[in-house]
């Protein structure tokens, strides 16, 4: 190969890998964020915050975090209409993210959020699927061991007794 393609070859390789690492700390920016987030401040930071759409590796799953701090908004505001627009926009938000590529981090959203609303809001329709869900694909997921860890821990941390939430504390999560 002539010194000119090994270069070409290179630069492309760096952008590559230069892409995949901005990539992975926007979603990282998203996931100890979530799992610190202590209020409205924290969940419209996460909101406001810009991403790279052209970055497709994990703009889904990003998307699937924007539109679980939209629904979390509206435990803040005061009036039930807004409330219900702010939970709705959310959901429907998160809905297209599952339909469009579902995986183990929407698929955890959808199931904090219904565990953790009232019923009466009518969300809770995929409580059973999306625990047998995480329990097939939580052990294999290409996610930190830490992001599989807090997902566990913050599911059993909903309190919901309705259902065995224990039994994904028993997964094998080693890499």
């Amino acid at each position: 190969m002539s010194p000119s393609i090994v270069n070409r070859l290179l630069v492309w390789v760096g952008i590559l890998i230069s892409t995949q690492t901005l990539a992975q700390n926007e979603i990282d920016f998203f996931r100890v964020n979530f799992e610190n987030a202590k209020g409205e401040a924290d969940f419209q930071k996460m909101m406001d915050a810009d991403i790279d759409d052209t970055l497709d590796f994990n703009i889904n799953v990003i998307n699937s975090y924007k539109a679980v701090c939209t629904s979390a908004m509206a435990q803040y505001v005061f009036n039930p209409y807004t409330k219900y627009q702010l939970f709705n926009a959310g959901k429907g938000e998160l809905e297209k993210c599952i339909t469009k590529e579902a995986s183990v981090e929407n698929i955890f959203l959808r199931l904090v959020i219904q565990l953790s609303i009232p019923r009466f809001l009518g969300y809770h329709d995929e409580i059973l699927d999306d625990l047998a869900y995480l329990n097939e694909n939580l052990p294999t997921a290409n996610v930190p061991i830490a992001t599989k860890q807090f997902i566990i821990k913050a599911i059993q941390e909903t309190g919901n007794e309705d259902y065995d939430l224990d039994a994904l504390a028993q997964l094998n999560l080693s890499p």
